[in-house]
Formats: C-alpha cells, sequence, structure tokens
C-alpha cells in the first residue's frame, strides 16, 4: 500500500499531520473564513467543533490509508499558511487539493507546496494523481499546470462546492498527472553542489533541455543535491544560486539579459538544510 511521511519540508514549508491541538488555529486562519473557502467542498465553518471533526476524519484517514490531510506552516516564522493533502484511492491513486491564507497568496507558496506533495506522492508509491477545480477559480487551474498537471477529457464532471451553490454540484475541471518510476529521474542527482551549478549552466549536457527547472533540495540522507523541475510548457527557470552563507535559494529567468536576470523566487532553506548544503558543498 502506498504511504507517505506525516511531516516533510519545502524550501521555505513545513508540512505535517493535523493534531486536535490545532484546530482553534485552523479554525482561526482559513476555515471560519468565506474568502478562503469559497471554492471548497466542505462549507465554511462555524464553530471549532467542525474544525474539530475535520481533525477526526483526518485521523481516520491516515490510520486507514497511510495518506491524509497535511497542514502547511511557513518553516522560518512557524505561522499557519493553509492545507493540503492526499486523499487514497483505488489502485495506487491519489486526489489532491489546497487551500493557503489571504496573507499567503501570491508569493509562489501553491506552486511550492503542491510540488512537494507531488514528490511524497511518488516517493511513497502512488502512481496517479488528480484534482478537482471550479472552472472559475484560474489561480488555482495556473497553479495546477504550473505543476505539471494536464486536463483530464471532460466527462460532465460535477461536484459540491456548499460555499458557492449549496442546492446543487456544479461543474468542475479535472486534472491529472501520472506518476511512474521513470518521472521520479526528472530530478538529477549531482554529488557536489559545484557539479550541480556547472550542469544548470551547460543545460544540455545534464539532460535538462526537456525539462523546467523549480527548486532545489537535499536528499534525505543529505547526499545528493536535487534538481526539481516540470515540463518546459508549464514555466521556465534558467538557473539557480543557493548562498553557502545563508542558505539562500534564488531561481531566475536567464531570458531576463537587458536589466540582469529577473528574480523570480527567493527562499531561505531551513538552517539544518543550509548547513547540509555548505558541509555537502566542501567535500567538493
Amino acid at each position: 500500500m502506498p504511504r507517505v511521511p506525516e511531516i516533510f519540508s519545502t524550501a521555505r514549508l513545513t508540512l505535517r499531520r493535523p493534531q486536535s491541538s490545532d484546530a482553534s488555529a485552523m479554525f482561526r486562519a482559513y476555515a471560519s473564513r468565506p474568502e478562503v473557502t469559497r471554492y471548497l467542498s466542505w462549507p465554511t465553518h462555524r464553530s471549532v467543533d467542525a474544525t474539530l471533526a475535520f481533525v477526526r476524519f483526518s485521523d481516520d484517514a491516515w490510520q486507514r490509508d497511510g495518506a491524509g490531510p497535511w497542514l502547511v506552516f511557513a518553516t522560518a516564522s512557524g505561522a499557519l499558511l493553509g492545507s493540503t493533502g492526499l486523499e487514497a484511492g483505488a489502485d495506487g491513486t491519489a486526489t489532491t487539493g489546497y487551500l493557503l491564507v489571504p496573507e499567503a497568496w501570491g508569493q509562489g507558496y501553491a506552486t511550492e507546496l503542491l510540488l512537494g506533495v507531488i514528490d511524497e506522492a511518488r516517493a511513497g508509491g502512488f502512481t496517479r494523481l488528480s484534482a478537482l477545480v471550479n472552472p472559475e477559480n484560474r489561480a488555482s487551474i495556473r497553479v495546477l499546470e504550473k505543476a505539471g498537471l494536464t486536463r483530464a477529457p471532460d466527462r460532465g464532471q460535477t461536484h459540491p462546492f456548499p460555499n458557492l451553490d449549496a442546492a446543487r454540484p456544479l461543474p468542475v475541471f479535472g486534472y491529472e498527472l501520472a506518476l511512474s518510476p521513470v518521472d521520479s529521474e526528472r530530478a538529477p542527482r549531482f554529488a557536489t553542489l559545484e557539479a550541480a551549478m556547472s550542469a544548470i549552466e551547460d543545460r544540455s549536457s545534464a539532460g535538462l533541455h526537456d525539462w523546467s527547472l523549480t527548486h532545489t533540495s537535499l536528499s534525505r540522507d543529505g547526499s545528493r543535491l536535487l534538481l526539481h523541475g516540470t515540463l518546459p510548457q508549464a514555466m521556465h527557470f534558467g538557473a539557480v544560486r543557493v548562498s553557502l552563507e545563508t542558505g539562500e535559494v534564488t531561481l531566475t529567468d536567464e531570458e531576463h539579459r537587458d536589466g540582469g536576470d529577473q528574480e523570480l523566487v527567493k527562499a531561505t532553506l531551513p538552517e539544518a538544510w543550509a548547513a547540509r548544503v555548505r558541509a555537502l558543498a566542501s567535500k567538493g
């Protein structure tokens, strides 16, 4: 049976399984806010009791399926930014979705957390990932496409959106991504930071010409720098720089030559990761 970890990190985010002690913070941060729940399949919570019921649902899912909801925190500040998760289906498939508080919108968090969920779903043994989205939710559609999911054929699907129309299900778009073992090789591995940087400068020799770099991380054992990417039509990042002094990661678009590289994403790695990057680079 596929299984994913109850806690993991991306460059800027920490994702972990909800606990009953989180219910009040979840209620205040997003579950009670109509601007957050507008396009979700569950009604806006009117009391913390509803949020506690969700945590019990989460516990059941994790115990039964080895997967379930995650809360999303900013690693640097510890602030609760939202929620995502994996709902296990038949034959190794899973469904995902996400929400973010308005204060976290427009900062690249949605794409970052979804790419992290995809990595964990693949590593955990899931073979296909799907998502449903309201056609009016253009921001989430862009996030799904940036993360490599593609629109499924229109099958006339409908889905409940109680915060839009409680009386009837509404049409939805379906998005899908195959998670075959071959796909996991989209993250080339390099023994040292220097080797990775050289490979980025010479994309064709590293086999990077057919995919687009999105972020870097370290392997779980700290022995390899990983470069993560999506299909070229989804987004394009031309270079990545990692500061060994601060752990700061900057992704840039190499096409902007006139005024220097345009900075697309800047994030700070958790200190534990930054220290491991520095130690890894010193070996080379």
